[in-house]
């Protein structure tokens, strides 16, 4: 009899157990709703308490020994109560879960592919109205973990909102620019493997990250817009002033990826990626830089300098380019006339432009330099030839040191501005100002 007692009371105990779900579910059902009319922390709490000791229930049966009608119910207020958490403005609210929207997610996520699966859709629907709200839970997750450069993290986050996006809208409608920014966090977290991965394929998706905002007509404030048409409605409405549209972001993708190319030593993406940009962009300084470092590297001087002049046409005064091209010319063309020209017009461009200065004083250097020739062929009698020669090339001396005095002026650490200057000074016949820079050259030793 005794024996027969026992099993009859662990049979009794296995009925309790099986039946505790649902009234777990229930109670916590009961204080999600007195939160709603409340609330009050502590609603939420109890709610939450409740609902996971219903989890810890149902994940110690069998799927056949759960109730399919306390299923539902349990993933659907599951998924909303940490929803609530999630999207409370309350700090203690929050605080109570900081892994609240994955734990959301799950319970959605969990509800919907249960009743698709069951074929009866008893909270489908409110589920799916909540559920298109979760990608902007990880965006705002993701933007304070990038804020406390948690890195990995907010790459996470925005990764999940950009999926999350595809699921909501069946494929049809991806939000690209979370997928932007998770490439932005692989580049802070140094994973340049997988942002120049995901940079190349914002390029694909043909992502443009443009930008649409408008002034508050009321306090003034910015407004960012995600698509024309809700700028446009705002614009109707009178809400919203000054309408702008701003840059594409593709050149943006096109320098990352190249640069991330550069720096991983993947030569033949760097490349690819170059020459894709030029025939896309073909005026962009960036890739005209790009490209022409290729032909600098490869000693191709004509396809350099084709590509400063495409630069010129846009920038006519940039001393920097007319700087260059004056170097090509003179160094690799053998053209010192029209090499002056170019550094000439650095100069027009910009005065400050020590080493233009510089080069210009080399050039009449060098013509200075053809004088002492003509002077070294030159008989023991004849004095006047040579008079005539060294004057004239005292002279030449005396104008390039107009220059080299400038470039001094600009850039007094130059090593090679003084070492020209203490011949010019010494040609001259300024030996006090030759020796002083002398002794400038050798403190530099």
């Amino acid at each position: 009899m005794r024996k027969l007692k026992t099993i009859f009371a662990a049979m009794l105990l296995s009925i309790v157990v099986v039946a505790q779900e649902k009234p777990v579910i229930s109670s916590a059902v009961i204080e999600y709703n007195k939160f709603l009319n409340t609330r009050e922390a502590d609603n939420i709490a109890q709610a939450r308490t409740y609902i996971e000791e219903a989890n810890d229930i149902i994940k110690g049966k069998a799927a056949s020994e759960v109730n399919p009608k306390q299923l539902g119910k349990f993933y659907f207020y599951y998924g909303d109560i940490y929803m609530l958490i999630a999207n409370s403005s309350n700090e203690k609210i929050k605080a109570l879960d900081e892994d609240a929207v994955d734990k959301a997610l799950w319970g959605f996520e969990s509800l919907l592919e249960f009743e698709e699966k069951t074929g009866k859709a008893s909270y489908t629907k409110k589920a799916n109205e909540k559920y298109r709200f979760l990608p902007g839970n990880y965006i705002n997750r993701g933007i304070k973990r990038a804020d406390s450069e948690n890195f990995q993290g907010a790459f996470d986050d925005f990764m999940k909102a950009y999926d999350l996006s595809g699921k909501i809208s069946n494929g049809e409608s991806l939000d690209t620019s979370m997928y932007y920014n998770a490439a932005f966090m692989a580049q802070k977290m140094e994973n340049f493997e997988k942002a120049l991965e995901m940079n190349k394929n914002l390029i694909k998706m043909g992502y443009k990250g443009i930008t649409y905002e408008a002034r508050n007509a009321e306090t003034g404030e910015k407004v960012a817009f995600k698509t024309p048409e809700q700028m446009q409605k705002q614009l109707d409405a009178g809400k919203v002033l000054e309408p702008k549209i701003g840059e594409p972001l593709t050149p943006v993708l096109y320098v990352t990826a190249i640069s991330l190319a550069q720096k991983l030593e993947k030569e033949e993406d760097r490349k690819a990626l170059v020459t894709e940009a030029r025939k896309k962009f073909p005026v962009n300084k960036d890739f005209l830089m790009f490209e022409l470092q290729d032909f600098l590297n490869a000693k191709d001087y004509d396809g350099a300098l084709k590509n400063f002049e495409i630069a010129l046409e846009s920038d006519p005064d940039n001393d920097l380019f007319l700087f260059n091209v004056g170097i090509i010319t003179l160094q690799e063309l053998k053209n010192p006339e029209k090499a002056e020209e170019y550094f000439k017009r650095a100069i027009a461009a910009n005065p400050d432009n020590a080493d233009a200065q510089y080069m210009l004083g080399v050039l009449v250097v060098n013509e200075a330099n053809t004088y002492t020739e003509k002077i070294n062929k030159l008989g023991l009698n004849e004095t006047k030839k040579y008079d005539k020669l060294k004057t004239e090339q005292k002279a030449i001396f005396q104008k390039a040191l107009g220059y080299f005095e400038k470039a001094y002026e600009l850039n007094s650490d130059d090593s090679n501005v003084i070492i020209a200057l203490q011949k010019v000074y010494y040609n001259i016949g300024n030996y006090e100002k030759s020796m002083e820079m002398q002794e400038l050259i050798d403190a530099m030793e």
